[in-house]
């Protein structure tokens, strides 16, 4: 479990040198499996993720993974989706490997942009204001954002219970709706089918860019006062990325596959600890937590799980329907929403459509 690492004191790692380690894991991992390799790896959206990140949605060019040992296996393939950017890779064009780049934490992000106070987040012609969720009892301690990192938090600015149907919720409904599109395909995914899933991973991919957009037009290079910072646009559509590169093949239940599970492991073995962790409270940490779970197994044991359903990942011309079907949606979406005279067909066409591009180095 890569946040248990242990490095010396004020020492850091790079995002190259991680990307490495993480290799050597799933290298041993593949001979430890009979040179099957996992089939995807679990992340957030930290700095030092960054190239796992780009490898795994293929947007790193193969010459430059020629200094990974095990990264240089890996084959990209195109699912020719419009406007997709992002590739499946192979691990010596056979076993596909995909990721899961912190659903948690994209929303903590998404969410907390939107009532930050430095911007002005507005979907199309729709801003997006808060203050009309504190009259349908949203928690002030959310309201104020009193912990940016709590999955609690976030979850009850995006929680449409609290919209009171006035003229003045219909930009945190907005807002709420996308957050809701990239997580059917992610941590409430068990919900949907996969077509879905995909497809509703398409429409946020398109509305997103849809809204940079149309800020772009107006805005010029101050678009992120008026929409989400770059970095956090490029986080949701990394994670529909994932999300879809996963679909296409059987790499579990998305729900099954994101960090939650490690960051709940890692907050349990920290538990009795205050400060900076170190490598001793890392071990008795770790000692402790498995004696706790023991003990809580002599008590309860645990539920033998049902077998898992057949998953079969969608087929490539499949998929390309899908994400058609998303980007006329998204097209329809938008001219809804905003007060122009373009009609959908005109916002498709649209040359500028492709200028996000350039957040990928495209």
């Amino acid at each position: 479990m890569m946040p248990q690492l242990p490095v010396k004191e004020e020492a850091s790692s790079s995002a190259g040198k991680l990307l490495n380690f993480r290799g050597m894991v799933m290298k041993a991992a593949t001979r430890a499996n009979g040179d099957l390799p996992p089939s995807s790896i679990a992340f957030d959206g930290g700095t030092k993720n960054v190239m796992l990140h780009k490898v795994l949605l293929g947007l790193i060019p193969p010459h430059e993974l020629s200094d990974f040992p095990f990264w240089r296996r890996l084959q990209f393939t195109s699912i020719e989706a419009p406007l997709f950017p992002f590739k499946l890779g192979k691990l010596d064009g056979v076993h596909p490997i995909v990721g899961s780049s912190g659903p948690y934490h994209v929303s903590k992000r998404f969410s907390l942009h939107a009532i930050s106070g430095s911007r002005k987040v507005c979907w199309g012609s729709i801003p997006v204001c808060y203050a009309a969720m504190l009259k349908g009892g949203l928690a002030f301690k959310a309201f104020v954002c009193h912990d940016p990192q709590s999955d609690k938090q976030s979850s009850q600015r995006l929680n449409m219970q609290h919209a009171c149907g006035d003229f003045d919720d219909w930009g945190v409904r907005v807002h709420a709706m996308v957050g809701g599109l990239f997580q059917s395909g992610w941590a409430s995914a068990s919900g949907f089918s996969q077509a879905q899933q995909q497809e509703n991973l398409f429409t946020c991919y398109y509305i997103v860019l849809l809204q940079v957009m149309w800020q772009c037009e107006k805005e010029g290079g101050k678009w992120e006062g008026k929409f989400l910072p770059s970095q956090t646009v490029k986080n949701v559509l990394g994670l529909c990325g994932h999300g879809i590169l996963g679909n296409l093949m059987d790499a579990g239940f998305p729900d099954y596959r994101t960090e939650l599970p490690i960051e709940q492991a890692f907050g349990e073995v920290k538990r009795p600890f205050r400060g900076t962790p170190n490598l001793k409270d890392c071990i008795l940490g770790s000692h402790l937590h498995h004696l706790r779970q023991l003990r809580s197994l002599s008590k309860n044991q645990s539920p033998v799980p049902e077998p898992a359903a057949l998953r079969q990942g969608l087929t490539k011309e499949h998929t390309v329907e899908l994400a058609k079907q998303g980007f006329r949606s998204a097209c329809i979406f938008q001219s809804l929403i905003t007060i122009t005279s373009k009609t959908p067909k005109e916002l498709a066409r649209q040359k500028s459509f492709h200028s996000p591009f350039k957040f990928f180095g495209l």
